[in-house]
């Protein structure tokens, strides 16, 4: 490809991938959404000497709060560095993706199923700082790895690698480079190439293990390795333990966030009869075939684990959808070709125009919705603070305690008051299958002990937590079938309710601000 054609096709991958997380940027949002501030909190608190788990509880992967502390400390502490780390990332994942398959299926298939993939995100980009979206650049490094390098022991350790980081944000998002993985292992087998089987595997291993033992000696020198297996790891299994139903509704709900995903099911049936033909039809290559199929049903189970389907998960699925599109663009060409069609319909401009056309039907959605998003996005120009961080600048001393009644970290975040407990949001105490009264009287031993001038009530926004006025506390049904409230948070309310009283209500939202009694 001429270097000019490739430099302008780099650039727009760029400015695609600027127009999808240009809704998500902090001038556009006086608080960011609930699972971003708690990893905006998180890396901030890293930057303090603070280890996560240990001192702030959350369920996720380790690397996504690393992400956020390497975005804020590139960035002096501000929110951009995160979002400019993201937009980086994604036109990293977006090149990467081109240029792996672009060779072996065309430039042109391969653009054009990048382009479908990239302007779907904007449907399920879900706010950015998404721990998905940051696995999107080790996903299609996987795939960078199998198509584009040659020599097979840094293959199979880019490969290791890309599994290691994308299973330290969250297992799931592992099933890409699993996938790869598997193949150039159980490829080499088959083909009785025993000896090189093994070394395969074995680079695959070590570049694995190299990343999971520098997160272990993150966590284990300083004591927060049991409390990282705690939460990843038990929490999220009583997470998971949702009805069957749930888990299928979630699957089948992909093709009503993203229409690419049905045509991701097309495209896997397709190819699966395909090799059901004569050979004289052109063939795919058997490793995106096989890599493509074996990454887009791990995937799918993956975004059906929890049974919640919510947007981002299904970011997930853009990678095997990737290639999958590209098969099918490229199958479609390859078969025109041989039909020996008249001039007009066999001709590379028509097989292009139908595959512009083709995209562009695919990414309808995804072109509304980023209008949408830009409209507004563009209404929120220029926001004033937030109401609560206002009144905390100017009623709560720079190093005083501000509990916040709910989920909203950002808070904390924003404000720059610690959370008197590790329990900055209080999922955790009130899941089902991960409670107990034992980390719900260290709660109320962080509140006795390091005693915040203010808490925050958020519940009127996040009917999932009860709320702390008694009387409506009284009429609280959780909105999620597996929390409850375990026996000992009595002790909880009773102990704010004798030392806490209500200062002020933010009347946009319902929040309730509660001071010490006596000031």
């Amino acid at each position: 490809m001429h270097a000019g054609t490739r430099t302008l096709i780099t650039i727009s991958l760029f400015l695609l991938s600027f127009a999808v997380v240009l809704p998500s940027a902090p001038v556009f949002h006086a608080l960011p959404h609930r699972d971003s501030g708690v990893f905006l909190y998180i890396g901030q608190q890293i930057l303090e000497g603070q280890v996560p788990y240990r001192d702030i509880w959350d369920h996720k992967g380790p690397l996504i709060f690393y992400m956020n502390a390497l975005g804020l400390a590139l960035s002096g502490g501000s929110e951009w560095g995160v979002w400019v780390l993201q937009l980086f990332l994604l036109w990293t994942a977006a090149y990467l993706g081109y240029t792996a398959l672009d060779r072996q299926l065309g430039a042109g298939a391969s653009l054009l199923s990048t382009v479908v993939w990239l302007a779907n995100l904007a449907l399920v980009w879900d706010g950015g700082n998404r721990v998905e979206g940051f696995a999107l650049a080790f996903q299609f490094a996987a795939l960078y790895a199998l198509c584009r390098l040659e020599h097979r022991r840094l293959q199979a350790l880019v490969v290791g690698c890309s599994f290691a980081l994308s299973f330290l944000l969250r297992p799931e998002l592992a099933a890409l480079p699993l996938t790869v993985g598997v193949y150039l292992v159980g490829s080499r087998a088959c083909a009785r190439h025993f000896r090189a089987s093994l070394d395969c595997g074995l680079s695959i291993a070590a570049g694995g293990t190299a990343v999971f033992l520098l997160a272990i000696l993150v966590f284990w020198p300083q004591n927060a390795l049991g409390s990282m297996v705690d939460a990843t790891l038990l929490y999220n299994l009583a997470y998971v333990s949702t009805p069957p139903l749930a888990h299928f509704a979630a699957i089948s709900g992909g093709s009503k966030v993203l229409r690419i995903c049905f045509a991701g099911y097309v495209a896997s049936g397709l190819l699966l009869l395909w090799s059901l033909v004569p050979n004289r039809l052109p063939q795919p290559p058997t490793a995106l075939r096989l890599v493509g199929l074996g990454s887009f049903g791990l995937a799918l189970v993956g975004v059906g684990l929890s049974g919640m389907g919510y947007r981002h998960y299904y970011i997930a699925l853009l990678p095997p959808i990737h290639i999958l599109l590209c098969l099918l663009f490229w199958l479609v060409s390859s078969t025109a070709e041989m039909a020996h069609l008249p001039p007009f319909l066999g001709g590379r401009a028509f097989r292009h125009t139908c595959g512009l056309l083709i995209a562009l039907a695919l990414n309808t959605d995804a072109i509304w919705s980023m209008g949408v998003q830009m409209g507004q996005s563009a209404q929120m120009l220029n926001h004033p603070v937030h109401p609560v961080v206002a009144y905390l600048a100017a009623n709560v001393q720079e190093d005083d305690y501000v509990l916040v009644w709910g989920a909203e970290a950002s808070i904390n975040f924003l404000s720059g008051h610690r959370s008197p407990t590790r329990y900055a949001y209080q999922y955790p105490l009130y899941t089902i299958g991960y409670q107990d009264n034992e980390k719900t009287l260290e709660f109320l031993h962080d509140i006795e002990a390091r005693k915040p001038s203010v808490i925050i009530d958020t519940s009127s926004t996040n009917p999932a937590i009860p709320p702390l006025d008694p009387s409506q506390r009284q009429q609280w049904a959780p909105s999620r079938a597996w929390f409850r409230a375990p026996s000992a948070m009595a002790d909880v309310y009773a102990y704010i309710d004798t030392h806490y009283r209500q200062a002020k209500v933010i009347e946009s939202l319902d929040w309730r601000i509660y001071g010490v009694v006596g000031n």
